[in-house]
């Protein structure tokens, strides 16, 4: 693929998790509060970003744009910042999350894209990037946090949520890779009106 197309790639595909962040996040949080169920983002919220890693790296052939893709994704969550009614954790557990899924992402992706990968695999790796993301914020002591959370919930979050995101992974990579959303020829249009679309839904999406 030109290296052109392959940032395009990037920058769609990055642009397409950082609104479903926004989207998909902010009414999970609230029915977190809603149902006092803290972490329920958690259920969802990997399988979301894997499934956008997955397609760019299909679409590409270059297992890399994994890296790519969540740190745009990671940069754009990152413009909530300017926000001043969030509190910064608010915005940093959540992109410290995408950059540990894309490491998680990368294992679990042979070299090649065709090839499969199963329950096993994934489960594991769901479990290793939810310890190290409970183990900085428990070392750097960063509250609010789930590694401050009733151990009841911690467990949940590197269990249960990790069983519920292995199984929602190989559901959606049933999906056709030959979609046609996913296929479309993309031109620097699309990645501008992706981009701006996914920094205005996240800026807003809290507030509503």
């Amino acid at each position: 693929m030109k290296n052109k197309q392959y940032w395009l790639v990037a920058a769609v595909f990055g642009s397409m998790w950082g609104i479903s962040e926004a989207v998909v996040g902010t009414l999970i949080h609230g029915l977190s509060h809603f149902l006092a169920i803290p972490g329920l983002s958690g259920l969802v919220m990997f399988p979301i970003g894997f499934f956008f890693m997955h397609r760019a790296f299909v679409r590409t052939g270059n297992r890399n744009i994994i890296f790519q893709t969540a740190a745009i994704a990671a940069a754009i969550k990152l413009t909530a910042l300017a926000l001043p009614f969030l509190s910064p954790m608010d915005t940093i557990n959540p992109v410290m999350a995408i950059l540990l899924e894309s490491g998680a992402a990368f294992f679990i992706l042979s070299k090649e894209p065709e090839k499969t990968f199963n329950f096993a695999t994934v489960l594991t790796l769901a479990v290793t990037w939810k310890s190290i993301f409970v183990g900085t914020q428990f070392i750097a002591g960063i509250t609010p946090g789930i590694a401050f959370t009733a151990p009841a919930i911690l467990i949940r979050f590197l269990v249960i949520d990790s069983i519920v995101n292995a199984a929602l992974i190989m559901a959606m990579a049933k999906i056709p890779a030959d979609f046609r959303l996913f296929r479309k020829p993309l031109r620097p249009v699309h990645v501008g009106l992706s981009l701006v679309a996914a920094i205005v839904v996240n800026m807003v999406a809290p507030i509503l």
